[in-house]
């Protein structure tokens, strides 16, 4: 059984944690189950949010309500080197790595580099075999 150390104003008390909160086979473990059950969907690829608009899914609320954007057309976020813009911060830092270079995510087996992290993903499949 796991404990948390709870603080209070000038004292502490240790108690144990649910096992409900706690992720097999690692350490970690979360105040409360929404968190357990957000941290589980980086293991399991759930994407329970869905764009009506174009019926795409995403693993965090927040990251269908960024998306939602590029449907409303607003495009706030702008690249000093070429003047393109984007409906989102993230999309528009993968963008400026074309113009960097820059590759960030790399392959800790063997020495491939990535622009983005989802294609250091896909590779690491190819490691254990899974198909793409």
């Amino acid at each position: 059984m796991q404990f948390a150390i709870v603080m209070f104003k000038e004292s502490s008390l240790t108690v144990p944690l649910p096992s409900d909160y706690r992720v097999p086979l690692q350490s970690k473990s979360f105040r409360c189950n929404t968190s357990l059950r957000s941290d589980q969907r980086t293991h399991t690829g759930e994407k329970p949010f869905t764009c009506v608009e174009c019926r795409k899914s995403f693993s965090y609320s927040g990251n269908l309500r960024i998306h939602q954007q590029t449907h409303i057309g607003k495009k706030l976020f702008k690249c000093i080197k070429c003047g393109k813009s984007f409906s989102e911060n993230g999309s528009l830092g993968k963008h400026q790595r074309t113009h960097t270079g820059e590759k960030p995510f790399q392959c800790m087996e063997y020495s491939n580099c990535f622009t983005q992290s989802g294609n250091l993903r896909k590779h690491q499949q190819t490691h254990r075999g899974e198909s793409i």
